[in-house]
């Protein structure tokens, strides 16, 4: 077994007897910690020096003056069952069971102006990519490969943010997702240097089982990367009208889908996204990015449209605008952005997008309405005059 010794364990002595104890991020991790008898105490001792299997095993040999092939033999099964020991406590990991990457034809995408590579074989590649691909990948760019694990340890590292979905942790500078409910794709890892996203499945899981899982990760590494790059996601429904894309955002249940459904029936409008915008400003100009990430809508373009404004809808018995100060116009906006603010950093950088965005020049409007044709007319009338 090629074997590493992981970070954050330590042996130390209690009352006579030796044990490997976890320390740090694995307390958090919730690991535990193996008693050793003198033959494990030998071993460990050889074990932080070096990491070389033969070495090891020849050093065992020589400490037991094992020389014949029965003693050797039931040296190595004992020295492999320890090995194995610390492997079941993830306190060594199997470097033989690393990753094991799907080769495929490399598919270049461009979306909003930046690169994917998606280095896997196309049947597990989501449909909706195939409406971006490029000849050439653009100056900015990161790849993506699929990996397969075998047996998946837990991940390691800070955590950023923990959800009932996933776990995010940071780890010597690149970003892990462990995925707690999904089926085949156990987890995501970005490497920040050289930009590649690392999708690990566990076992070898066929195109079907894993094609929407593999979708949503990638989303996951590129909206982390878009954010470097001044590209900011938007919960939102789009649509597109006198030559801009105007976006309709609430939180669940506020009736987005309804109201951008009212507009489509009365006036000669269309679909960008039913569910998530890309934002960015540019020379001044605040602009919507088409993307395939879209919900459950299904609905999205590979378009790019000046952004109009955006409406910030909640359920009323009447169609009106609420008054919103100038400072809840940026706040509004950066609450409903699902880009990663998983630190002070990052809810630094989705305040100033969308300061820039008003900076731009668009319109922020909050509007409780009803389900009825005239919050569509109410509203397109606001638009039209603020628009004129």
């Amino acid at each position: 077994m090629n074997f590493k010794l992981e970070n954050n364990f330590a042996a130390e002595i209690i009352e006579g007897e030796t044990y490997i104890l976890p320390y740090g991020q694995n307390i958090a991790m919730q690991r535990k910690g193996v008693k050793l008898n003198p033959t494990g105490e030998y071993l460990w001792s050889l074990m932080e020096k070096t990491d070389d299997y033969s070495e090891i095993l020849h050093s065992f040999y020589h400490y037991y003056e094992a020389s014949g092939e029965k003693e050797k033999r039931q040296l190595k099964e004992d020295f492999d069952d320890f090995l194995n020991t610390l492997k079941a406590h993830r306190i060594i990991r199997d470097l033989d069971e690393e990753a094991m990457e799907f080769k495929g034809e490399e598919v270049k995408l461009e979306i909003a102006g930046l690169g994917i590579s998606l280095r896997m074989p196309k049947e597990y590649i989501h449909p909706s990519f195939f409406d971006f691909t490029c000849s050439e990948l653009p100056k900015h760019n990161i790849s993506v490969c699929l990996e397969s694990f075998t047996n998946r340890g837990m991940s390691d590292g800070e955590v950023l943010i923990r959800t009932d979905e996933m776990i995010i942790l940071e780890k010597e500078g690149n970003l892990i997702f462990d995925y707690k409910i999904n089926k085949v794709v156990k987890e995501l890892v970005y490497e920040i240097s050289p930009k590649v996203a690392h999708i690990r499945l566990l076992g070898n899981a066929k195109p079907k089982e894993a094609m929407e899982e593999i979708f949503f990760a990638i989303r996951n590494a590129f909206l982390y990367y878009g954010a470097k790059h001044h590209r900011f996601a938007i919960h939102s429904a789009s649509l597109i009208y006198k030559e801009k894309a105007w976006l309709f955002s609430g939180h669940s249940g506020a009736g987005k889908s309804t109201h951008t459904a009212l507009w489509k029936k009365l006036y000669e409008v269309e679909d960008l996204n039913g569910d998530l915008n890309l934002v960015g400003v540019e020379n001044d100009t605040a602009f919507v990015y088409g993307i395939p990430w879209c919900g459950t809508s299904g609905i999205y373009k590979n378009e790019t449209h000046p952004l109009g404004g955006i409406v910030f809808l909640s359920q009323g018995k009447e169609d009106k605008l609420l008054e919103l100060s100038k400072s809840e116009k940026p706040l509004y906006i950066m609450q409903r952005m699902i880009s990663p603010a998983w630190t002070k950093k990052g809810l630094e950088n989705n305040l100033d997008m969308a300061k820039h965005l008003i900076g731009a020049g668009i319109g922020v409007w909050s509007l409780s309405c009803t389900k009825e044709n005239s919050a569509a007319e109410f509203m397109k009338k606001e638009i039209d005059q603020w628009n004129s």
